[in-house]
């Protein structure tokens, strides 16, 4: 049993993300969360669909920022993609951490339906790997150079025909 499953947690986490999930902003308001120094307010964006609600930080924020301007109202409707960013620092401590990327299309197009967990154990990789069980740099490879634009399945078949 994993900690996510002992604990878990109605906002995304790293264990959540283990292949990336292309979501649309639904909303972007402050929820009161229970922090070390008691209650604090935080900014959360949620997500139509069945995806759960993220704690935004500042490094995701600027990205989200950069791609739709400083208003987080202009971001409702907006895609982007989350994923695992193995590289993430915490209290000094490289811990992993959820990411928000936008694609080139992800500026103005809605994001395309995500893969459940289950539709992407059925993809199998020319290796015979399904991408469940991708890692995350392999995930980031095949975004790298099929498409980030395209949804996670699509990429994939579109990776596995060039191979």
């Amino acid at each position: 049993m994993k900690r996510s499953e002992a604990f878990p947690s109605k906002y995304m986490s790293k264990d959540d993300v283990k292949v990336p999930v292309r979501a649309t902003i639904a909303a972007v308001r402050f929820d009161v969360l229970k922090g070390e120094n008691g209650d604090e307010q935080k900014p959360v964006m949620y997500f139509q669909g069945d995806v759960k609600p993220m704690i935004v930080n500042n490094t995701n924020w600027m990205t989200c920022e950069d791609a739709w301007g400083d208003d987080s109202d202009n971001w409702l409707g907006k895609s982007v993609e989350l994923y695992f960013e193995p590289s993430v620092m915490f209290g000094g401590k490289r811990v992993g951490g959820v990411r928000v990327r936008i694609s080139a299309s992800g500026k103005t197009q809605a994001a395309a339906p995500a893969m459940t967990t289950q539709q992407a154990g059925e993809v199998k990789t020319p290796k015979g790997k399904r991408v469940a069980d991708l890692t995350a740099d392999e995930v980031v490879w095949i975004r790298e150079h099929v498409g980030a634009e395209q949804p996670l399945r699509q990429a994939v078949e579109t990776w596995m025909a060039s191979v």
